[in-house]
């Protein structure tokens, strides 16, 4: 994770272990006050990842029961 460009600007760092996936994600709070969301996943997952991310995107703001 420390090789990522901005890691310098995270002052929070959360793993999240809800959902299904095999993924690894993080809560991550920046020194400006951004919330992010820190999605790892396995590269072999390539297109599967990528239609699950772009979903995320568009309906982040949602609160889903």
């Amino acid at each position: 994770m420390k090789d990522i460009p901005i890691y310098d600007t995270f002052a929070k760092i959360e793993p999240i272990t809800k959902g299904m996936s095999g993924d690894q994600k993080y809560y991550i709070e920046t020194i400006d006050g951004k919330h992010l969301l820190l999605r790892i996943a396995d590269s072999s997952h390539g297109s599967t990842s990528l239609r699950s991310c772009s979903f995320s995107r568009r309906y982040y703001h949602f609160e889903l029961s």
